[in-house]
C-alpha cells in the first residue's frame, strides 16, 4: 500500500534567494538533486512551497521549461513581471504561469509578501495548456 510523505515546512531546508534576504521552503518530487526542501520519492516533477519576499527583495526572474507554476499571494503586495507585462498583485491573487513563461516578483512595499507556490510537470499524454481568452 502506498504511503503518504508528511513534511512540516519548519523541518525542511530553508534557502535564501539571491537577493540575500528573501526565503523559500519547499517539498519537491522527482528531483532528488535539489537542495531545496524535502524530496519526495515521486516520478512526477512537482513543487509546493512557501516563499517570503521581504521588503526590497524578490523572487528572481526565472523560466520553467519543464513545468507549469501557480503562485497564490497569501499576504502583502508586490510587482509581478510575467510574459512581458508588469502589474501590481496583492493578497488573494492567484497567478498561473504556463511552461516557458518568464516571471519575477519584486517587493517594493514596507511589508513582506508571502507566496504559496505549486508547480507540476505535464504528463506526455496531456495537451499543452493555453490561457483562457
Amino acid at each position: 500500500m502506498p504511503k503518504a510523505v508528511v513534511a512540516r515546512f519548519d523541518e525542511t531546508v530553508e534557502r535564501t534567494y539571491p537577493d540575500g534576504i528573501s526565503k523559500v521552503r519547499a517539498i519537491i518530487g522527482a528531483r532528488t538533486d535539489l537542495p531545496l526542501g524535502k524530496n519526495v520519492p515521486s516520478p512526477v516533477l512537482f513543487s509546493f512551497g512557501v516563499a517570503t519576499v521581504h521588503p526590497g527583495g524578490e523572487i528572481p526572474r526565472h523560466t520553467h521549461e519543464d513545468r507549469e507554476e501557480l503562485f497564490f499571494i497569501q499576504a502583502g503586495r508586490g510587482v509581478l513581471e510575467a510574459g512581458g507585462e508588469t502589474r501590481e498583485v496583492g493578497a488573494g491573487t492567484a497567478i498561473w504561469f504556463p511552461v516557458g513563461c518568464t516571471h519575477r516578483l519584486v517587493n517594493r512595499s514596507a511589508s513582506p509578501v508571502t507566496v504559496i507556490f505549486a508547480g507540476l510537470t505535464r504528463g506526455p499524454e496531456a495537451p499543452a495548456s493555453e490561457p483562457p481568452p
